[in-house]
């Protein structure tokens, strides 16, 4: 007989680490005086990524429970209208924690969601950046194939975004870039 994957909190198959027991084990508390906020996202494409990455970081290092809770919520492809009891206090705070993360259009997205739900903001916010970056595809293939590295001080945080920025769009290229391609496309440099 099958087993099929337990449904997440907002409908979509959840994580092995969620099926075991509901919900991940936290992580240890620090206290948030003690991280760095990520600063506001006005919604610039470049930025998108790494605020982000830093967002999901300080959320999940507040409480354990949101790193889940949140790639679940990404994943999501309809509203997240309902979930369990349990996720309301994060999602309340979550959204809170995003409405002073956030300026300009993505503050706009997200500020007219009812009850406060974080988890369908952070839903929107992905989601809106996800066709963004789709509809900037070729231009983005374009940018990958020749990029401005620089020299000195600032040459390896370039080289190291440029490698990021290859992985993330791995996918999309379908595994164009090959190792030997990476290698011409930086020695053109």
């Amino acid at each position: 007989e099958e087993e099929r994957p337990a449904p997440s909190p907002f409908g979509a198959p959840v994580s092995a680490a969620m099926q075991r027991g509901g919900r991940v084990p936290p992580a240890p508390q620090l206290d948030v005086r003690l991280l760095e906020r990520p600063k506001a996202y006005a919604g610039a494409a470049e930025g998108w990524q790494t605020w982000k990455l830093k967002t999901k970081s300080y959320m999940a290092r507040i409480e354990g429970g949101f790193e889940a809770a949140m790639r679940e919520a990404e994943a999501e492809t309809k509203n997240i209208v309902r979930m369990p009891s349990e996720y309301v206090p994060l999602s309340k705070f979550l959204f809170a924690s995003l409405i002073s993360l956030v300026e300009g259009v993505p503050l706009e997205l997200i500020s007219s969601i009812g009850e406060h739900n974080g988890f369908e903001a952070w839903r929107r916010l992905c989601a809106d950046q996800r066709r963004r970056l789709e509809k900037n595809q070729l231009q983005r293939v374009a940018g990958l194939l020749n990029p401005e590295f620089g020299s000195g001080v600032g040459f390896r945080a370039k080289w190291l975004a440029w490698e990021r920025q290859l992985e993330l769009q791995g996918a999309a290229l379908g595994g164009a870039l090959t190792d030997t391609i990476k290698i011409a496309v930086v020695r053109r440099k």
